[in-house]
């Protein structure tokens, strides 16, 4: 019999109990034939653990008046709770597909009010249906939505960061501040693609800064001396302090670095900096950073929208611990870390413990242990 919903309420308390538990994935608690009338789908019938319904979707003739379609209610596997397949069309998938597609929304959107219907005990929809509750989300969100203030920068500034790489490289590659680039195995044509340049002031590598749309909103600065402290800083005009480059400094809280080419990719793995960034690339694997191990609610927000698995490539000491699996301030406080942040929205893997970052592995020529540690990533439910 499937489960009522006072049952899974009782495990999912159960499960609260202990700190360290193995939690039931929320998509285990979606009440499949619930979902389905929630949408007024046709013909909805069950047996045993599978719901048939007419398809809701194109390319069948009479409007799948034969249902085609079943949906596993999970009563005999959870596991396989709200995967749905369609014998008529094709499609296939789970329940955040099913309501991606039929309401036209993001996944995001679909994920986060499946789960709060369904994980915490169902609530009915807003204003009597699930259509007209994401229609008025809709409104309200684009109500509150501020114009982005996006960086414009005179050609000057661009250029006054401008390397030639390939010039370099041939006539100059054996200075240091030339060389570290050169040396961190990227070629003149990968740091011409990414934009890499130069900033005199600050003696430092810049590195474009664009987000999700690509849209230019600042510049990093990197270090490529190793005494010098921090090794990366954002570069730009602060307000109290005087003019110096013509351009305000940017919010690295409310970008991931690289999300702008890989947007929409599943897995995307995620480093630490942004030369791990482009080191990865380098290898034909699409990853992303946060600018350090701690992640923003906005940028949580941002990878969430944009991919539904993460693959975590954190450097294996206590930053990169800390970022990971979150730490308890000296006040009580507990700041949560990646696989708490992310893990009940989309799937999270951790590569095992490593000894170097993804930029050592590319200049060791450890090509080949970079994609075994990615391939080999573990899931770990906290």
């Amino acid at each position: 019999m499937p489960r009522s919903l006072s049952e899974n309420v009782a495990r999912l308390e159960r499960n609260r109990g202990t700190r360290k538990r193995r939690v039931v994935p929320w998509f285990r608690f979606i009440d499949v034939v619930d979902l389905l009338e929630q949408f007024d789908i046709a013909n909805i019938s069950q047996t045993g653990a599978q719901v048939y319904f007419s398809c809701p979707f194109p390319d069948h003739t009479h409007g799948d008046e034969t249902p085609s379609a079943t949906m596993n209610d999970g009563s005999i596997n959870p596991d396989l709770t709200a995967l749905w397949i369609c014998y008529g069309c094709g499609r296939s998938g789970n329940a955040i597909g099913f309501v991606s597609e039929y309401l036209n929304v993001s996944r995001q959107q679909a994920r986060v009010w499946l789960r709060e219907h369904y994980a915490k005990g169902y609530k009915a929809p807003r204003y009597g249906s699930i259509a007209k509750e994401f229609e008025a989300r809709y409104k309200l969100r684009q109500q509150r939505k501020e114009p982005e203030k996006l960086l414009t920068l005179e050609p000057e500034v661009l250029r006054r960061f401008g390397v030639d790489w390939g010039y370099y490289a041939e006539e100059h590659g054996d200075q240091p501040d030339v060389a570290y680039m050169l040396d961190r195995g990227f070629t003149p044509a990968t740091l011409d693609d990414w934009g890499i340049g130069y900033d005199d002031r600050s003696k430092r590598i810049t590195i474009p800064v664009c987000d999700a749309d690509g849209n230019l909103v600042g510049f990093k600065g990197r270090a490529w001396q190793s005494d010098v402290r921090p090794k990366y800083r954002v570069l730009g005009d602060k307000s109290s302090r005087r003019r110096r480059y013509g351009f305000p400094t940017y919010d690295k809280s409310r970008v991931v670095f690289g999300l702008d080419r890989v947007r929409d990719q599943s897995p995307l793995v995620l480093v630490e900096g942004e030369i791990d960034v482009m080191s990865l690339d380098v290898l034909g694997i699409p990853a992303i950073c946060t600018g350090g191990s701690s992640m923003s609610g906005a940028q949580a927000r941002l990878i969430r929208q944009y991919t539904d698995e993460l693959i975590v490539f954190f450097d294996s000491d206590t930053a990169g611990y800390n970022g990971l699996w979150g730490y308890d301030k000296p006040d009580g406080e507990h700041k949560p870390g990646v696989v708490e942040t992310l893990e009940p929205f989309i799937r999270v893997r951790v590569v095992r413990r490593h000894r170097y970052d993804p930029n050592t592995y590319l200049v060791r020529g450890e090509r080949d242990r970079v994609r075994d540690l990615i391939s080999s990533a573990k899931r770990h439910l906290v």
